[in-house]
């Protein structure tokens, strides 16, 4: 019929109904490029959400002459870019093209598009066009390759850095940073002596270089040629990439070797005036000094930047050497020093410094951090200090003082027996604590008499407490506490049962789901779905629907699936379209049970949902299905959603998919340089059976994904791995192989290997 109408137009010279809809689709397409040059940017912002919403060839094309026709104009130019940023249309060719047109200012945004695109076809463009004449492109097409971690493009611009010409060794510099190849630092040791490029040299160490790297840094600490900031995030840097590779001691040992007296004056002498982006490793850099030359250093810094955690632990590193030094900043007028300080002198354990602790805590600023400190120290004269506090009138000072007294030492049992029946409730909620956290058996018959307390909490925690001691008149007890008239006896009750090994614990939770308060309910239901009543199931389906409270509602479907049968499916795709987000997701994640075409509709449908939290669930639930189709639907969620959250989701649940596609799937994905970090956490995640997948990614076209798959195999200890490792020392490539010996030498697989052939990793660059 639209064939019919498609000739009868042609004949008639009108145009068809098709080509009109194509004109229409260019002319709005055309209407929004013209708005993008608006001065007002709202127009510009809704421009580009028009043509990010039209999508199709029209809009892509009206933009690349968008882009070609007002580069020169920067809010245009902004516009264009953000749009076809956001569309991720196929524009490399196009892109591609303008990058070897007579105008230098297209060539240099064609660079930058380019970069946009996240295409690994893209990197042969740019690759050319570090030889274009104009300095701006080449400078453009250098940070474009940075920005696509182009593995490919690292000995090119090693050279760019290598010439010493700042206009492109910086960027160069930078881009080697992304790209974050090890192989290229050694060559940029010597740059190390130049002025002008110093710095940037000695951050792209700190990211690329190893143990090699160390004693140059030094050597330029010393001589005062750099500033103390850039060499210790440098070193710590270096430290943490080979606590990744499971050899992270071996900077602070070659610190103390490699360090002069003028190099360890320097890293003292700069703490006043660190810049505060620069504590951090400083403090690192400095616990590792040997001694306590630096512990004064650490002090200042403690006290400039208490809520850095980097300087608490240089600090306790130190050991009982920082204790008197420490004790002196719990006067301090600086809450969070004080806090910080009493943190680390927990930490270190030192006895003397008990007392110091307990004079500060009448402090309120600081009473639970001296609290934990003394727990953590274990000085048993400090019981009867803490014991005080078993009255303090805030349950959160009383919790932790009850926690700290198991540290310090248990009560005498007549100390217990006088808490227990103390006049003070306070006191006898928290020696009911104490009772259950030991399981003092001996205490069962007070524990007992205490689930009948006047005070609501010391009722509560006796119940907390029965639930731990193995005594059959637990039950019963329980089962009262589901009729208190305290809520919050209620609930506690309600969680209690769920875990006595008695099998007469389901009917009395059947009596309770209608209690009046809803958050009483949602316990008894999930006590009953832990229990994987079947008896339950009816008052599960009930309540599911018609509960007011959408907790309950949620912890009834949760409660189903315990007990779900093929029979409970359509009831799941029912809710799974429930207009309340809360109540579909719980359903979407049950249908990942079920491996029918009508879960499998209802969970690709998910994830296509405004809400992000019901894509993550449909996410998980894909996974779990298994069913064909899932991979793909994943794959297309991992490249395209437009939250970094739930692709990265995406991918990681590729990984729980027990078919090969899936793998093949997230070798797919390390094309992808902002995809490629998330895709080899995922595959690290594969089970020992199936590492061998992955020998298809060293059989990949492009450089960049065979070096992914080389840097997650040095993840993985397996002896799997390791045939797959050596089969890379034989890559065409010198940046694989280069990478693949690395990680043999990294996790000792070596030994378990053949010897490697002397001539396997020489040669040129494939």
């Amino acid at each position: 019929m639209n064939r019919q109408a498609a000739d009868d137009s042609t004949a008639s010279g009108r145009p068809s109904p098709q080509e009109l809809s194509a004109a229409e689709d260019e002319s709005l397409a055309a209407s929004h490029v013209m708005a993008l040059s608006s001065p007002d940017w709202r127009v510009r912002r809704d421009a580009v959400a028009g043509l990010v919403a039209q999508g199709g060839v029209e809009a892509v094309n009206a933009l690349l002459r968008g882009l070609a026709q007002h580069h020169r104009d920067p809010g245009t130019l902004n516009a264009v870019l953000q749009a076809l940023e956001a569309m991720r249309a196929d524009v490399v060719d196009p892109l591609a093209a303008m990058l070897r047109d007579s105008e230098a200012d297209l060539r240099i945004y064609s660079a930058h598009a380019l970069a946009l695109t996240l295409d690994l076809r893209a990197i042969p463009p740019l690759l050319a066009a570090l030889d274009d004449p104009d300095s701006n492109v080449v400078y453009h097409a250098i940070e474009s390759l940075g920005q696509l971690k182009a593995g490919d493009a690292s000995e090119r611009l090693a050279q760019f850095a290598e010439s010493r010409d700042f206009s492109v060794a910086l960027t160069a510099l930078s881009s080697l940073s992304s790209i974050d190849e090890a192989s290229i630092a050694p060559r940029l040791v010597p740059l190390l002596d130049d002025d002008v490029l110093r710095d940037a040299v000695l951050e792209t160490l700190g990211v690329l270089g190893d143990l090699e790297s160390v004693a140059p840094m030094l050597s330029r600490l010393e001589r005062g040629e750099v500033s103390v900031g850039v060499i210790a995030k440098g070193l710590a840097s270096i430290h943490d990439r080979q606590l990744r590779s499971g050899r992270g001691g071996d900077v602070p040992a070659l610190l103390t070797g490699c360090l002069t007296d003028a190099g360890k004056r320097r890293l003292i002498e700069s703490a006043p005036t660190a810049a505060p982006s620069d504590i951090a490793a400083l403090a690192k850099v400095l616990g590792w000094l040997p001694g306590d030359e630096s512990i004064p250093a650490l002090m200042v810094l403690l006290e400039r930047a208490p809520e850095v955690p980097e300087v608490v632990d240089a600090i306790v590193r130190k050991g009982r050497g920082a204790s008197s030094f420490l004790v002196t900043r719990l006067r301090h007028l600086q809450r969070e020093v004080r806090q910080s300080a009493l943190q680390a002198l927990g930490l270190i354990g030192d006895s003397d410094t008990s007392s110091a602790v307990r004079e500060v805590l009448a402090d309120p600023e600081v009473m639970l951090q001296a609290v934990v400190a003394l727990a953590r120290i274990g000085d048993a004269s400090s019981k009867r200090s803490v014991q005080e506090l078993l009255g303090h009138p805030e349950a959160q000072v009383r919790r932790v003082a009850v926690s700290a007294l198991n540290s310090l030492g248990s009560l005498a049992p007549a100390e217990v027996e006088r808490a227990l029946s103390s006049g003070n409730a306070a006191v006898r909620e928290s020696a009911t604590r104490i009772c259950g956290y030991a399981g003092l058996q001996e205490f069962a018959e007070p524990l007992l008499e205490r689930c009948g307390d006047e005070n609501d909490g010391v009722r509560r925690a006796a119940i907390d407490a029965i639930v731990l001691l193995d005594d059959e008149r637990a039950l019963a007890a329980l089962v009262r506490g589901l009729a208190d008239r305290s809520s919050s006896v209620r609930k506690a009750a309600a969680r209690g049962l769920a875990h006595l090994s008695s099998a007469a614990v389901c009917s009395p939770l059947l009596g309770a789901v209608l209690d009046p308060d809803p958050w009483v309910r949602y316990e008894v239901v999930r006590s009953l779905g832990i229990r994987r009543a079947l008896e339950a199931r009816e008052v599960f389906l009930q309540l599911a629907v018609n509960d007011p409270a959408i907790p309950v509602r949620i912890a009834a479907i949760e409660g189903l699936l315990t007990t779900a049968d093929s029979t409970l499916e359509p009831q799941l795709l029912e809710w799974a379209q429930s207009p309340d987000p809360d109540i579909a997701q719980a359903a979407i994640r049950g249908l990942g049970r079920f491996h029918s075409p009508n879960a499998l509709r209802i969970l690709l449908s998910s994830i296509e949902s405004a809400h992000v939290a019901t894509r993550r669930n449909a996410i998980h639930a894909l996974a779990a299905s298994g069913q064909t189709g899932a991979v793909d639907a994943l794959s297309r969620l991992a490249a395209a959603d437009p939250e970094r959250p739930i692709r990265h989701a995406a991918l990681s649940a590729l990984a729980e998919v027990p078919n090969p596609q899936a793998v093949s799937a997230l070798i797919a994905a390390l094309e992808r340089p902002d995809l490629r970090t998330p895709a080899i956490d995922a595959l690290i995640r594969l089970p020992e059976n199936r590492i061998g997948e992955l020998s298809a990614g060293l059989r990949h076209s492009s450089v960049d994904v065979r070096r992914s798959v080389v840097s997650a195999l040095e993840r993985v200890s397996s002896a799997t791995a390791a045939e797959l490792l050596q089969t890379a020392t034989c890559d065409p490539a010198r940046i694989v192989r280069m990478a693949a010996l690395r990680a043999i030498g990294r996790h000792s697989l070596s030994a378990r290997l053949p010897p490697l052939d002397s001539t396997s990793a020489s040669g040129e660059a494939g």
